[in-house]
């Protein structure tokens, strides 16, 4: 349940066809916004009015919204066509079919030019270092082009204590200022046409370091330095400049955060209700989580008896209680349309929840 491809570039005006193949047994769509459009917040607010989200096939009434496709059923295929907007920036897309949005989101980023690395090479060498040794003095335990022109680690089976040193060629668009953004855990360096642009030196975890450097018009020298002691790994690249916003030059895309291992195994709710009991925020030590289908949930307080928490939208994420021990507090992933409430009377009740919902759960028995 995620989109194969969750970053691409394009420039202003371009044509566009995209094509979503659902592999998946569960419906999926597409929608692209404007640039600083909350996604998952509109995902999730499409719940608030559940029969008319459903009409309109999970596609909002929203000024922002730029390109969609229509609903993809499973094992079915789709395509639609639309024009890239003028505007330079980085626009969000995401899959609005309730509880989805949380794992199926990426970027469209739109720029000028779309420059990146070519002829890159990769010199790997097998050491203990606690800084960035000197390589020419050393001697490469294998070597090999990148054909994808990005940066990466995925060259070997190495985990600990080895060293890369990447060459290539960078295209230029025009004279001017550049920014160059490096995050490596451990050490990294960047150097254009023999000189240092930007560095982040020593054994550490993986912190953006930025630098500006005036370059001119043309092909530069790339060279990136990069060694591993002993725990995470990677590598992050990325330059911008006056005309085209911030382009990766690594497999890696996000600096400063490693995937996370709280968010991405969420609990899907099929043509029948599904039950969560473990700690759910905003609803007391003791919960049952219960999702109906059609994106409603609740969380039943096992020691106050009560109903304490209602939401639209997607149900829980697992991940925080699966890879860990169970502790911690997870929200849930729609909409809190209440919390911690008390309602006496059962039409109150029979009014939120979907039709038909079962025996009255406010009734005494």
């Amino acid at each position: 349940m995620r989109y194969d491809v969750t970053d691409f570039t394009v420039k202003p005006g371009d044509e566009v066809r995209v094509v979503l193949d659902n592999e998946d047994d569960m419906p999926h769509n597409l929608l692209i916004f404007q640039p600083g459009t909350d996604v998952l917040e509109l995902a999730a607010s499409l719940m608030d009015k559940p029969e008319e989200t459903f009409k309109n096939g999970y596609v909002p009434d929203d000024p922002r919204l730029v390109a969609r496709s229509t609903l993809i059923q499973p094992k079915s295929k789709d395509e639609f066509i639309f024009k890239v907007p003028e505007k330079v920036g980085v626009y969000p897309f995401v899959c609005t079919f309730p509880g989805h949005a949380a794992i199926m989101n990426g970027r469209m980023h739109v720029s000028l030019v779309t420059p990146g690395l070519t002829d890159l090479k990769f010199a790997l060498y097998q050491g203990k270092w606690e800084k960035l040794p000197d390589f020419s003095g050393l001697t490469p335990h294998r070597e090999g082009d990148i054909p994808d022109g990005l940066v990466q680690i995925e060259l070997d089976d190495y985990k600990n204590h080895f060293g890369i040193v990447y060459t290539g060629k960078l295209n230029v668009p025009k004279d001017g200022d550049y920014t160059f953004s490096i995050a490596g855990d451990d050490g990294l360096r960047l150097l254009i046409d023999g000189k240092a642009a930007v560095e982040n030196e020593g054994s550490q975890a993986a912190k953006t370091k930025a630098a500006m450097t005036r370059l001119a018009a043309g092909v530069r020298d790339v060279r990136v330095e990069y060694f591993q002691t002993e725990g995470e790994l990677g590598i992050y690249l990325a330059w911008k400049g006056a005309e085209f916003s911030n382009t990766a030059l690594s497999k890696r895309l996000h600096a400063d955060t490693k995937s996370s291992d709280t968010t991405g195994m969420s609990l899907l709710v099929g043509s029948e209700p599904e039950i969560y009991r473990n700690f759910i925020a905003k609803a007391d030590a003791r919960p049952i989580g219960v999702g109906y289908p059609g994106g409603f949930n609740l969380a039943w307080d096992a020691a106050q008896m009560n109903l304490v928490l209602l939401w639209r939208g997607g149900f829980i994420d697992t991940a925080l209680h699966w890879k860990h021990r169970g502790g911690g507090e997870q929200p849930p992933m729609g909409r809190i349309k209440c919390a911690r409430v008390e309602i006496p009377r059962c039409r109150s009740w029979c009014s939120i929840l979907p039709k038909p919902h079962g025996p009255c759960p406010t009734r005494k028995r």
